[in-house]
């Protein structure tokens, strides 16, 4: 569970690898109730996801959560 927290880069990430949380073969994750802030790319290159869960994931609840 990922919850009440503040995930942010102070300005951008260098690379376009952006992704805050990111899962693999993660079951059952809750991810709520979160800030994500600056999760941006440099300039010219677009940002991964704030949250990813692949691989094989299964059963996550995404909720509450706000994007700036």
């Amino acid at each position: 569970m990922v919850q009440y927290s503040v995930i942010q880069y102070e300005t951008t990430r260098r690379d376009s690898y952006t992704n805050a949380v990111d899962v693999h073969s993660g079951r059952n994750w809750t991810v709520r109730h979160n800030l994500f802030r600056n999760i941006r790319a440099p300039q010219g290159q677009l940002a991964g996801p704030a949250i990813l869960m692949w691989n094989g994931s299964s059963g996550t609840l995404a909720e509450g959560n706000t994007f700036v």
